[in-house]
């Protein structure tokens, strides 16, 4: 046998007993035809799986959940000597998101990511979280049990912010201006610079995640820049007056420019020094999370002034 045929053979012997990702979803799922006890008892041992993972804490890599994870999470195998952690958020549709990172040999870092998670434990869609420094944290939350949000946070020396030098360990687009941030003076360390990131994600019909977009530059010195930022929840946005939530809508409207009619709105926003009309319609500016948040809020004040 020749050298190469050799080294060949050995290769594939070598690939067939140690699967370098295991991150093809193909190969886990169920037959087609499967009969539905056969389906019944997956769906029993996912949830039994699950419900492992919720009540432990960091899981020890030789533990008996950690091998269980490598039949369900995408690249479990390449971290099989590491801990691991994961926490579920159940859809109404009775599918999976579920949160899950590896702790990794270096101090505070992590491979951290997202997976949509049918029934009896198939990955339809996955997504790597980025990540934060040792002092940052990664918050994530459904809104409304419809929109996922992904909260970054971290924080600067107002003076090194934009040094990259400084904060070499730092994600690309946690360096950039950040979309919302409050500087507040902290006892000797000068000025801090507490950062915020958000992505909101929605399910489409294929399950997948999909990026719900918001605009490249957001102006901080409006009075709810938020609005623009993230999703917000019926139950945020519920304890507000008829009056404030048509206020906000106005002001999303007004950020890009809306020229509006009435004499009042013209007088309110005039002297804001963010605001120059120029738009008689803005409809192609706003955003996936401004239209979200337009719509739940239109919805809520139709209610209230229904009772008023």
């Amino acid at each position: 046998m020749s050298r190469r045929l050799l080294f060949t053979v050995m290769l594939l012997q070598l690939m067939a007993c140690e699967q370098p990702y295991n991150n093809s979803p193909s190969e886990l799922a169920l037959a087609p035809n499967s009969s539905p006890e056969i389906l019944q008892r997956e769906v029993q041992h996912f949830y039994s799986f699950m419900d492992s993972l919720d009540n432990n804490s960091y899981i020890k890599a030789p533990h008996s959940i950690q091998q269980q994870a490598i039949a369900y999470f995408p690249d479990s195998t390449i971290h099989r000597d590491h801990w691991l952690y994961g926490r579920s958020f159940a859809l109404a549709d009775s599918s999976q998101i579920i949160y899950y990172e590896y702790s990794l040999d270096q101090p505070g870092t992590s491979n951290a990511y997202l997976g949509l998670f049918s029934k009896d434990g198939e990955v339809r869609d996955l997504m790597k979280i980025n990540e934060v420094s040792y002092d940052g944290s990664v918050t994530i939350k459904l809104i409304d049990h419809q929109v996922l949000e992904i909260e970054y946070y971290d924080f600067f020396d107002s003076n090194q912010l934009f040094k990259p030098e400084r904060y070499s360990d730092r994600n690309q687009r946690m360096r950039g201006k950040p979309y919302w941030q409050r500087t507040a003076q902290r006892e000797n360390n000068g000025d801090i610079v507490d950062y915020y990131y958000y992505e909101n994600y929605s399910i489409d019909a294929k399950g997948n995640f999909k990026l719900l977009k918001h605009n490249e530059f957001i102006e901080l010195g409006r009075q709810y820049p938020f609005l623009s930022l993230r999703v917000l929840s019926q139950e945020e946005l519920s304890v507000l007056s008829a009056k404030k939530l048509r206020r906000m809508i106005n002001e999303i409207y007004a950020a890009h420019g809306f020229i509006f009619q009435t004499e009042t709105l013209q007088d309110y926003y005039k002297d804001k020094s963010w605001y120059r009309p120029r738009h008689a319609s803005v409809e192609p500016f706003i955003s996936d999370i401004e239209r979200i948040n337009i719509k739940k809020m239109a919805a809520l004040e139709a209610q209230k002034l229904a009772v008023e």
